[in-house]
C-alpha cells in the first residue's frame, strides 16, 4: 500500500530536474564550436567556430583565423553545437575482448588434444580442445580488452547537440567591460 503510494511521488522528484531543463536557452556565442548546413549557398557542411555574432548572420571561421565566413542565419538547414569530445574506452574494451577471444580461442582448439582419456596416455596433463579453447579464449579476450581500454581511451569523438532552427533567437546582453555584445542564442525544446 505504502509502495502504490511513494511510487508517482519518487517520479516527480526524478522527473523534475529534468523537465526544468528544457526551458532553459542553449546560449551560442563567439567561440563555440559549431557545424552548419545551409545548401542554398552550397554548404553542405562546414566546421567551426563562431568568430562573430550579427543581427542575422553567423561569422564563422573553419579554418582558425585564414577563411571566416558570414551565413545568414535563415539560410541553414542544420546547425549543431558541439558538446565536447569523449573517449571511446568502451568501445575499445568491447572490440579488444570479442577480438582477444576469438584468437585466443583459435589458438586454444588447435592446440588443445583430441586423445585426452584415451588408454596408453603416459602424460600427467591433459587439455581437450574444447577446454583450452575455452581457457585461451577468456584469456586473450581478458588481454584484448585490456590493450582496446587503452588505444580507445586515447580515441576522442567529438558529440554534438542538435540545434532547432525554430528556435533561434538573437539578441543584445551587457558585456562584463560595459559596453554590449550581441549573443545568439537557442532556448533548449
Amino acid at each position: 500500500m505504502l509502495l502504490r503510494r511513494t511510487t508517482p511521488i519518487f517520479a516527480v522528484l526524478l522527473l523534475a530536474p529534468a523537465t526544468g531543463l528544457f526551458g532553459q536557452a542553449v546560449v551560442l556565442s563567439p567561440g563555440d564550436r559549431v557545424r552548419v548546413s545551409a545548401p542554398t549557398l552550397a554548404i553542405e557542411s562546414m566546421t567551426g567556430m563562431i568568430a562573430a555574432v550579427r543581427p542575422d548572420t553567423l561569422v564563422i571561421d573553419p579554418n582558425h583565423g585564414s577563411d571566416r565566413r558570414a551565413l545568414p542565419v535563415p539560410s541553414f538547414s542544420r546547425i549543431q553545437l558541439s558538446a565536447g569530445e569523449r573517449s571511446n574506452t568502451g568501445a575499445g574494451v568491447g572490440i579488444g575482448f570479442l577480438a582477444g577471444a576469438i584468437v585466443g580461442a583459435t589458438v586454444g582448439y588447435l592446440v588443445g588434444s583430441d586423445s585426452c582419456g584415451r588408454r596408453g596416455m603416459s602424460y600427467g596433463f591433459c587439455v581437450d580442445k574444447a577446454g583450452a579453447a575455452g581457457a585461451l579464449g577468456l584469456g586473450g579476450g581478458l588481454v584484448g580488452a585490456g590493450i582496446g581500454a587503452l588505444i580507445g581511451s586515447r580515441i576522442k569523438t567529438e558529440r554534438w547537440m542538435e540545434v532547432p532552427l525554430d528556435r533561434i533567437q538573437l539578441g543584445t546582453v551587457p558585456e562584463v567591460a560595459g559596453g554590449w555584445a550581441i549573443r545568439f542564442s537557442v532556448p533548449a525544446p
